[in-house]
């Protein structure tokens, strides 16, 4: 019996492995990896001295573990928020117990460690809504245009007329707010 070998061609394995490490290196540097931005929060000046607020100049806002909103002890719908921020920082009714001027008010925020991030960011976003409507009518007042479109010494007098103090306080525990 005449034993025959047959051969089976193969492709050169050095040739796929360079191949497949050279697609591997076009997809790393195509590729471009997503991160999330967070919020954007400019933290004040370490030499920034420290202000004594009285508590009319506070206007307290909690979170709790049942993402219920509290401003001032009393359960708000978020809806209601931007309104409050406004009335309680421009004080049009000139009430002795609220700030005398929007320089002088203070939000404090605080949340429970079993607040919800989305409960978070919505009343994080009701606060800055607030602060951006209130700098956009004070825009049009006074230099009778959009905010945005102000030059950048214009929008510096805007800020300091209407400055964002947002006081984060240290997240309580579980149920400890009601």
């Amino acid at each position: 019996m005449n034993s025959r070998i047959s051969q089976v061609a193969q492709p050169n394995q050095g040739a796929i492995a360079d191949i497949a490490f050279l697609l591997l290196i076009f997809f790393m540097v195509a590729t471009t990896i997503v991160e999330d931005e967070g919020i954007l929060v400019e933290l004040p000046q370490w030499d920034a001295p420290v202000v004594e607020t009285g508590s009319d100049n506070v206007l307290a806002m909690k979170v709790n573990a049942q993402n219920n909103y509290m401003v001032d002890g009393a359960r708000v719908d978020i809806e209601e928020i931007p309104s409050m921020v406004t009335r309680f920082v421009l004080n049009p009714s000139s009430d002795p117990g609220l700030p005398s001027n929007p320089r002088k008010a203070v939000i404090s925020l605080q949340t429970d460690r079993g607040t919800r991030y989305d409960a978070y960011i919505s009343v994080y976003d009701a606060i800055r809504a607030s602060y951006s409507t209130m700098r956009e009518n004070l825009s049009e007042q006074l230099f009778g245009k959009s905010y945005e479109i102000l030059s950048p010494e214009q929008q510096k007098q805007i800020r300091y007329e209407i400055p964002i103090v947002l006081s984060e306080a240290e997240a309580t525990t579980f149920g400890e707010m009601k």
